[in-house]
């Protein structure tokens, strides 16, 4: 995959108004000699992949992309063109009656090109900074 995902501070946990957050930037960087579409980025427990802890899609992953030395197409700000690199500011809830994930790890549905069919890749796994 043409795509580079990479977390670059260890993500650590937070609070706010009395809720958990697992909180860190997930850098994104496309290879790809054309556009790399981003549709979802799931975050999820490495140790249970299936569920994921949350999603990011549509308006709320548009929210939350920063694009390094340029600004997102108004008309497609989920977009990663050749060499163009964004970042994710993530802060992902933790349900209060389920267990703090040691770590995660993310699947990202992108479409690449003029492919019709989505994309499926893995992150590999980054351990989390409990802090307390």
């Amino acid at each position: 995959m043409p795509l580079h995902a990479e977390i670059l501070q260890t993500p650590a946990l937070a609070f706010a108004g009395g809720e958990k957050y697992i909180v860190y930037e997930l850098h994104l960087t496309s290879f790809y000699p054309g556009s790399i579409i981003l549709q979802k980025i799931e975050v999820l427990s490495a140790a249970n992949s299936q569920k994921p802890l949350f999603e990011y899609c549509d308006q709320i992953l548009a929210r939350n992309l920063k694009y390094i030395a340029s600004s997102p197409d108004p008309l497609a700000p989920r977009t990663l063109d050749y060499g163009r690199r964004a970042v994710l500011f993530a802060w992902v809830p933790v349900n209060k009656r389920s267990p703090i994930p040691s770590a995660i790890m993310h699947r990202l549905t992108v479409l690449v090109g003029n492919r019709v069919e989505p994309v499926k890749m893995l992150t590999g796994q980054k351990k989390i900074n409990r802090g307390f």
